[in-house]
């Protein structure tokens, strides 16, 4: 190997390169660290978005914490949102009729859009003060159904049926879509979450043990039709599990 003309030059980089070079080293002797840390390899998402789930396979999130492992039941069912650090959602891909959507998702809520003025994209979200359980409660444009303690993958939290009541001044263009008095939420992923006076929706506010809240959300359009996308997503739900 020639280095700029110069075969001296190609044998020192060669030395420097080479572990054990000069002087009688031990070649056998482990190589000092440089100092510089191993970047963490980052983990593969167990799914992306919009896949097809096979049925009865047993899926771990990688990506969401805490991991939660479900099997996949009688479906068909595709993934709505991938696994991601913020959420997942799992979809009926042909509900029954009367039911045209279906859809199971986890979240981890830090950011959300403010009650009173809405908002039109993720940059309008503001940080989340308390928890979302009590935002939930005291939010003005949607309407609470049912409140009450529950408890799901070991954990205690409350369960909440909201659906749409009002719509703020500034609301994302999926709000024309889904329904008159479109309430924005929070972002999951892509797409925002919201609640119009036409769908309707469970929230399940875990209490994690290491502080935080783990949200499971059962999302039913239309609100019509929520008694029988529950027993839709039922399997779904009770095959949750923490995996860690």
């Amino acid at each position: 190997m020639i280095v700029n003309g110069h075969p001296a030059l190609a044998a020192v980089a060669i030395c420097v390169a080479a572990a054990g070079c000069g002087g009688g080293a031990d070649s056998g002797a482990p190589a000092t660290s440089t100092g510089t840390a191993a970047k963490p390899v980052a983990a593969k998402p167990a799914f992306d978005q919009f896949q097809p789930f096979e049925h009865g396979r047993t899926y771990t999130t990688t990506v969401f914490k805490p991991a939660i492992r479900f099997t996949v039941p009688r479906g068909p069912w595709s993934s709505e949102e991938g696994d991601s650090p913020g959420d997942f959602a799992i979809a009926a891909k042909r509900p029954p009729s009367g039911v045209f959507q279906a859809i199971l998702a986890a979240h981890r809520v830090s950011q959300v859009y403010d009650p009173e003025r809405g908002g039109k994209i993720p940059g309008d979200r503001v940080p989340l003060r308390g928890t979302f359980v009590h935002w939930l409660r005291t939010h003005p444009r949607l309407r609470v159904i049912a409140d009450r303690p529950t408890r799901l993958l070991g954990l205690h939290g409350a369960l909440m049926d909201v659906t749409g009541r009002s719509q703020p001044p500034r609301v994302p263009r999926e709000c024309l879509e889904i329904g008159p008095d479109c309430a924005p939420l929070f972002y999951a992923g892509v797409d925002p979450v919201a609640y119009a006076r036409t769908t309707r929706g469970r929230f399940i506010v875990l209490e994690l043990p290491g502080g935080g809240e783990l949200v499971i959300e059962q999302f039913v359009e239309p609100a019509r039709s929520f008694a029988r996308g529950l027993r839709l997503l039922r399997p779904l739900l009770s095959g949750l599990a923490l995996a860690e």
